[in-house]
C-alpha cells in the first residue's frame, strides 16, 4: 500500500464537532475529499446544514445533526443516530470552543458554580462527554481515531487569569494521553492538535486591525494560521498512516511552542529591548 493509499479515508465514518471553531467546516471538507462520510454536529442547525450540503456536493455521504456538546444525553443521540443512519463511526474530531476562556479575573474572585463550572462543560467535559459517546463502539469494532482540538499556549504557558482556560486545556491532554495508553491495545489511537491563534474564531474577532498584526509579531512564522491548514493534518490523524501515533501534542501554532518568546496572549507594557 502506498503512502497515499494509507491517507485515504475511503469508507470511514467521521463525525466532526464543529462548535465554536471556524476550522469545522474545513475539517469536514478536508475529510470528506479524503473519502470519509461526514456527521457535522454543532448548536447552529444552517451552519452544520451548509457544511453538509458541501460534503454532499464533493459526493460523500453527510449528516448534519443539531447537538448540545454540553448535554451528555444529546451526544448519545447524535452517536447512535450515526450508527442507525452510516453503520458505525470510525472517526471522532472533537474541537473546543474558543470563546470559553471563563471569567478573566483574579481567583480570589472567582465563584466555582458562576465561572468555572459553565467554562468546563464548553473547554473540557465536551471532549470527555465525545469520547465517551463513540468509545464503546470503537472498542467493539477494535478500530477508531479520536482527535481532540485544543489551544496550544495554555497547557504550557498558561495565560493572566485564565485559570479555566488553562486547567481545561491541560485537561484535554491528560485525558488524550490517558485514553491513549488504555485503548492502543485496541487499535484505537487517540491524539491532540495542538492549535495556535487562527485567523477564524478567536483571532476573527477579537484580534482585527493593527493589534492582529501587532499579536502576529511574537509568532515565528509572523502571521496567524488558516482554517484550511488544519484539515490536512486532521486527515493525517485520522487515516492508517498515522496508525502508530498515540497519546500525542501535534502542534500547528506557527512555531510558538519552541520559540518560546512570550505567551501567546502576553502584551509588553515596556520596550522589548533598549535604543
Amino acid at each position: 500500500m502506498s503512502q497515499l493509499e494509507k491517507m485515504s479515508l475511503e469508507g470511514k465514518v467521521a463525525i466532526v464537532i464543529v462548535e465554536g471553531r471556524g476550522m469545522g467546516r474545513e475539517i469536514c471538507l478536508h475529510m470528506a475529499r479524503a473519502g470519509a462520510d461526514v456527521v457535522a454536529a454543532a448548536r447552529s442547525v444552517s451552519e452544520i446544514e451548509a457544511v453538509a450540503q458541501e460534503v454532499r456536493a464533493i459526493g460523500r455521504r453527510a449528516l448534519a445533526i443539531r447537538t448540545d456538546v454540553t448535554v451528555p444525553q444529546q451526544i448519545k443521540a447524535m452517536v447512535d443516530q450515526t450508527i442507525a443512519e452510516l453503520g458505525h463511526v470510525d472517526i471522532l474530531v472533537s474541537l473546543g470552543n474558543a470563546n470559553a476562556r471563563g471569567s478573566e479575573k483574579p481567583i480570589w474572585d472567582n465563584d466555582l458554580e458562576k465561572d468555572f463550572a459553565p467554562n468546563l462543560k464548553w473547554d473540557l467535559l465536551n471532549h470527555f462527554y465525545c469520547a465517551q459517546a463513540v468509545l464503546k463502539h470503537m472498542v467493539e469494532r477494535h478500530t477508531g481515531k479520536i482527535i481532540f482540538d485544543g489551544t496550544a499556549a495554555w497547557w504550557n504557558k498558561g495565560g493572566r487569569h485564565l485559570y479555566v482556560h488553562t486547567m481545561s486545556e491541560g485537561g484535554i491532554v491528560g485525558m488524550a494521553r490517558a485514553l491513549a495508553i488504555e485503548h492502543a491495545r485496541d487499535n484505537i489511537q487517540v491524539n491532540v492538535l495542538g492549535t495556535g491563534v487562527f485567523e477564524t474564531g478567536e483571532a476573527g474577532g477579537r484580534y482585527e486591525g493593527g493589534r492582529g498584526e501587532y499579536r502576529a509579531q511574537f509568532i515565528p512564522a509572523k502571521r496567524f494560521g488558516k482554517a484550511t491548514e488544519e484539515g490536512p493534518l486532521a486527515v493525517f490523524l485520522a487515516s492508517d498512516a498515522s496508525n502508530y501515533i498515540t497519546g500525542q501534542i501535534l502542534y500547528l501554532d506557527g512555531g510558538v511552542q519552541p520559540s518560546g518568546l512570550a505567551p501567546i496572549n502576553y502584551f509588553p507594557t515596556i520596550p522589548l529591548m533598549r535604543h
